[in-house]
């Protein structure tokens, strides 16, 4: 078994374990890391707290109104008699895995996607030989530089954490994922519109 498949399942057990008396009902964040913390005694309330912000990101959980649930139904999970989760899971957790189903179903979205990104930049170029009509788009790498100027970081640091919040987010764009990150790092982002 490889080690992602080894991490797939201990978070499935986690999961399965932490639902075990609930059924599929969405638990309050704070039910869940008392229980894996002073219930289980799993993890220490830090560690609890930043596994589920992680699993959270990773695509485990889904977020509503009434609190968080599983994804999936693990009810028929085997876990064995004294099994805990190992600390490499806690560091790094996995990306949910999609179903086979899932994955064709996202590989033609975004099929289509690039189909609609295609005619939008002809439209773009349409509209951008009228001088009338000004699409201004933002100067990536000016954009960067402000940044990099600002905070004092490197630029290849900024950009770095660009493209995770990308990961994390999913469909946003680059300059998007700069605003956000100099925001994080208190720039003045009204500035760098201007």
């Amino acid at each position: 078994m490889s080690r992602e498949s080894e991490a797939i399942e201990d978070i499935r057990r986690l999961l399965a374990m932490t639902w075990r008396t609930w059924g599929n009902e969405p638990l309050n964040p704070n039910s869940i890391t008392r229980t894996w913390s002073l219930d289980l005694g799993w993890l220490s309330p830090q560690d609890s707290e930043n596994l589920l912000t992680k699993l959270i990101a990773k695509g485990w959980l889904e977020s509503s109104d009434l609190g968080l649930s599983p994804k999936s139904d693990y009810s028929k999970i085997n876990v064995p008699l004294g099994w805990f989760p190992r600390q490499r899971l806690i560091e790094e957790p996995p990306i949910f895995p999609l179903p086979k189903e899932k994955i064709e179903k996202v590989e033609e979205q975004k099929n289509n996607q690039t189909n609609i990104f295609d005619k939008e930049n002809e439209t773009k170029k349409e509209l951008t030989k009228d001088p009338k009509n000004d699409t201004r788009e933002f100067d990536v790498i000016n954009l960067l530089q402000m940044i990099s100027k600002e905070s004092k970081l490197s630029q290849k640091t900024i950009m770095e954490r660009a493209q995770q919040k990308r990961k994390t987010l999913g469909h946003v764009t680059i300059w998007m994922a700069l605003f956000l990150v100099a925001r994080e790092l208190s720039v003045n982002v009204k500035d760098l519109l201007e």
